[in-house]
């Protein structure tokens, strides 16, 4: 990046307009490149939204150009100005904006699995809690976050790949409140990587085995994560919520054929759900089931309804797993 040595100026001067646009650009490359690097763990998540690569490395670094109401200063100046050590040089600076960049796009990324997949989101809680009561961090390197002991902050050697790790054996996985010492015991003793897990791989692997018991929440309550229970659970919320899109029938907010279209796209969705995550737009979930209109009529008149159905779903969903 030629622009390595303007990095602490545009910081410093990020009132003026040149450097803050400037500032964007080069946050922009940096969350662009980290997830291309990724791009085929958001593959899913793109096609959901319907948005390129481009525009999701936007959406990610928005954030850290938003005013915060309590200083009127950027969140990325707030962030700059608290970085310990303090940032002294330019070296510093590009190494403050590199991880704040991707420490940015990571947190984009958990929010929009946890926004289209309700289960995602249970294991991603589940695994946080694992993670502070094992002492465990999580620490980004080479352009991916793995989870390491509290007292590793530089990992050398090679780190485990996808194939190699997804061949560790289930029964490491079976006792969930000892997972991640009998994930980092395996890696020492079977293989020659460092202590480190791929945390997105991970949560993956977790939810690709959801016949095993669930890991201990903050509330100690442990739930059967198999699949009977996961389509138990599904069932129930889709019933949940098929009894709300009713009443708009009820309320004339909707016509019989529109609930019977409602229904139908609803139910797609939920087999989805059971089955890893829904993997596309709302709208053509909608549109396969209702063929007489197109997406300007959808805009219109039936996006805000599957928007608020689908979120009383994922909701009712997050409830039942509690």
């Amino acid at each position: 990046m030629k622009d390595d040595f303007q990095v602490l100026f545009l910081l410093n001067n990020i009132e003026n307009q040149k450097s803050l646009n400037k500032l964007i650009e080069l946050s922009y490359k940096i969350a662009y490149h980290y997830l291309n690097f990724n791009v085929k763990r958001i593959k899913r998540l793109l096609e959901f939204e319907g948005i390129t690569l481009k525009e999701f490395a936007i959406e990610s670094i928005e954030m850290l150009f938003i005013k915060n109401p309590k200083n009127e200063q950027f969140e990325i100046i707030n962030s700059f100005r608290n970085w310990q050590p303090p940032i002294e040089t330019d070296a510093d600076a590009l190494n403050f904006l590199i991880k704040i960049t991707h420490s940015r796009v990571e947190q984009h990324i958990s929010k929009a699995f946890r926004d289209i997949d309700p289960f995602y989101s249970k294991i991603l809680n589940q695994l946080f809690y694992l993670m502070k009561t094992n002492n465990c961090k999580k620490l980004n390197y080479l352009g991916r976050q793995y989870i390491v002991k509290n007292d590793i902050d530089i990992l050398h050697g090679k780190v485990i790949n996808d194939d190699d790790f997804n061949k560790i054996p289930l029964n490491n996985f079976a006792d969930r409140k000892n997972l991640l010492q009998n994930i980092f015991d395996y890696i020492q003793k079977e293989t020659d990587y460092a202590q480190a897990i791929p945390f997105d791989q991970l949560i993956f692997k977790l939810k690709a085995n959801v016949a095993i018991t669930s890991m201990p929440d903050e509330d100690s309550i442990s739930i059967e994560f198999d699949k009977n229970h996961v389509e138990e659970i599904v069932n129930k919320a889709l019933e949940n919520v098929l009894i709300k899109v009713k009443e708009y029938v009820q309320k004339d907010k909707i016509t019989e054929y529109e609930f019977d279209i409602f229904k139908k796209t609803l139910y797609e969705i939920a087999i989805d759900l059971k089955d890893g995550g829904i993997n596309r737009g709302l709208h053509k979930y909608f549109l396969d089931h209702y063929t007489e209109i197109n997406f300007e009529i959808y805009k219109e008149k039936y996006q805000y309804k599957l928007e608020y159905f689908f979120k009383l779903l994922k909701e009712n969903i997050i409830q039942l797993l509690k």
